[in-house]
């Protein structure tokens, strides 16, 4: 049994979760964002499997990818290596060392990374990503080089790179290009519409609802959500999957992008981030609509949007 509904649910569900939110005042713009981002500023965007685009308010502004960067580099790992390969590259044991470590940058990010093919190659590893990042959304993200410098010198400062190869760390090609080159993807500006059609592509088995591209085969599409699904602090992440129900992805810039598999995506921008680096309005805006139309992907009966029948 399939429950239904239509556009235009999803249109109330957005404009409601807009209205309800758009005035909360919990959070902070992250400090290294501090002059390029509007507190004010709250974007919505849904995007369908069949290109069907829904936006509310901002949605033209231009934030960090920040984290979300991952998400795109293990699409690329798993088109080159398949699920059981990939996570025996990028799901290699982490010493309990590094758990405890201050990191600015991902671990896991980094290792995955390392391990995407050519190897030994930082242009050609980088615009191998660049181009799957490119045929999973539509027209071109900006690079924010100020914040890409930031970034190398967060990494820099802390030390990361000796941090890491003090307890063995396993890292698959050279740890220096691999963070700059993971710097500059985390330094991308997208606006939640380019955001909401990398979900949609993922939502609809790699096939971009924009350009009817086929960005990558659909037999990893499963894994990829899999991967946004448990993707941050385990703790918080069960609480806010058990509300949401859809795998998501933030950034400390305030973008969310959270994935309905069979039905399409959500992506929101809201710059006041908590101490995890997860947009305030981003959480509940995503919960809101989830909980309004009905979809969950844990749940038994799937949820179909079909065209209103017109009487």
């Amino acid at each position: 049994m399939t429950r239904k509904i239509t556009a235009d649910d999803i249109r109330k569900a957005v404009n409601d979760a807009y209205n309800e939110y758009k005035n909360l005042d919990k959070g902070a713009i992250d400090p290294r964002l501090a002059g390029t981002a509007d507190a004010d500023r709250l974007g919505i965007t849904v995007m369908l499997v069949d290109g069907t685009t829904i936006n509310k308010g901002d949605t033209d502004v231009k934030a960090p990818l920040g984290d979300i960067a991952n998400l795109v580099v293990h699409t690329v790992l798993l088109e080159q290596n398949g699920p059981r390969k990939m996570l025996k590259l990028a799901g290699k044991v982490c010493p309990a060392e590094v758990r405890h470590l201050d990191l600015p940058m991902s671990a896991h990010a980094i290792r995955a990374y390392s391990a995407i093919e050519p190897r030994d190659d930082a242009d050609g590893k980088y615009n191998l990503i660049m181009d799957m990042l490119l045929d999973m959304t539509e027209g071109n993200p900006d690079l924010d080089d100020n914040l890409y410098k930031v970034l190398v010198k967060e990494t820099a400062d802390a030390d990361e790179e000796n941090k890491l190869a003090a307890v063995e760390y396993t890292v698959y090609d050279n740890i220096s290009n691999v963070m700059n080159g993971y710097a500059r993807l985390e330094a991308l500006r997208v606006n939640t519409e380019q955001l909401a059609t990398i979900g949609a592509t993922i939502a609809a088995d790699g096939k971009n609802p924009v350009t009817g591209n086929t960005a990558f085969d659909n037999d990893i599409s499963a894994a990829v959500t899999t991967f946004a699904a448990y993707n941050g602090r385990t703790d918080k992440l069960r609480r806010y999957m058990m509300r949401a129900g859809a795998p998501s992805v933030f950034s400390f810039s305030g973008l969310v992008i959270a994935l309905m598999p069979g039905v399409g995506a959500i992506a929101v921008y809201g710059p006041k981030v908590g101490k995890h680096g997860r947009s305030k309005q981003g959480k509940r805006i995503v919960q809101y609509i989830t909980e309004a139309i009905g979809y969950n992907i844990f749940a038994s009966t799937p949820l179909e949007v079909v065209q209103p029948v017109n009487v």
